[in-house]
């Protein structure tokens, strides 16, 4: 295989990324090699856009290449040993409603009831994100100043349920707050998700108002996305680790891609 050669079979096998996912999205089932694709009937398209040695900037002339000639989804990847063992030191795992156990947990009648008072009876209750949270043992960074939004939302999520899996501790970097702060609404509506710049951080989140969020696991933690809260590193030889679920208005829109829905949990 040469560049532009209109042949979309990779050379030898150091080049077989490609081939994989074209796999994962369209083959057929029941092929005998324990591969089973999305989309078993749709066509694809090969492109080739770079030579051997190439550079990651020229992926671009494959997608107007591809959009051109009709293409409905261009998938646009590249392949790499990356890290190849199992890790404790994942920093979140998302969409855990997708579970049924853990559905369940996060519709259960407190939670409703708490999103009612929160947002008011008789509305649709989305989660913007349910997922683990983990601070790995002797790692992690500061997490600056800020408060939970997302520009990209025609509204701000209220609601957010935190749920300590590990004890919580000054050493292991527990979330810190500004009791009161949401009240201020948005301090630094300029920032898409919510950071303050050091003068505004200097400002709001004076030493003497710092409160530890120190827990033990199982306890809940109910906080306002407008509350200031930031989080240290963890200094210590174990994780901490916590369960945390987003709840907000369903009425909602995503103004940044208005096709992104977010999964509906009950209506209050």
């Amino acid at each position: 295989m040469s560049f532009n050669d209109n042949d979309p079979m990779p050379v030898n096998n150091q080049y077989s990324h490609g081939t994989a996912v074209a796999g994962c999205v369209s083959s057929s089932t029941n092929n005998g090699m324990g591969v089973a694709s999305v989309g078993w009937s749709v066509k694809l398209m090969g492109v080739n856009s770079t030579d051997d040695p190439g550079y990651v900037t020229d992926g671009y002339a494959g997608i107007l290449a591809a959009g051109q000639m009709g293409a409905d989804i261009i998938n646009l990847s590249w392949g790499g040993y990356g890290f190849q063992k199992d890790t404790l030191d994942y920093r979140k795992i998302q969409g855990l409603e997708a579970d049924q156990r853990f559905l369940e947990f996060i519709t259960s009648p407190f939670f409703v009831q708490l999103c009612e008072r929160v947002y008011g009876p008789n509305l649709p209750i989305t989660s913007f994100r349910t997922m683990f949270m983990n601070k790995a043992a002797g790692k992690g960074t500061w997490l600056p100043w800020h408060q939970d939004r997302w520009n990209f939302l025609d509204q701000d999520p209220l609601l957010t349920v935190w749920i300590p899996l590990d004890a919580a501790t000054l050493e292991n970097g527990c979330v810190q707050i500004i009791r009161g702060s949401h009240r201020k609404g948005l301090i630094n509506p300029d920032h898409s998700s919510g950071f303050l710049t050091e003068t505004q951080a200097t400002e709001h989140a004076k030493a003497e108002d710092i409160v530890p969020i120190i827990v033990e696991p199982g306890d809940l933690v109910v906080l306002h996305n407008h509350l200031l809260h930031a989080s240290d590193k963890n200094r210590t030889s174990s994780p901490r680790r916590a369960l945390s679920v987003c709840y907000m208005n369903g009425n909602t829109k995503n103004i940044a891609e208005p096709a992104i829905t977010y999964p509906q949990l009950f209506t209050t």
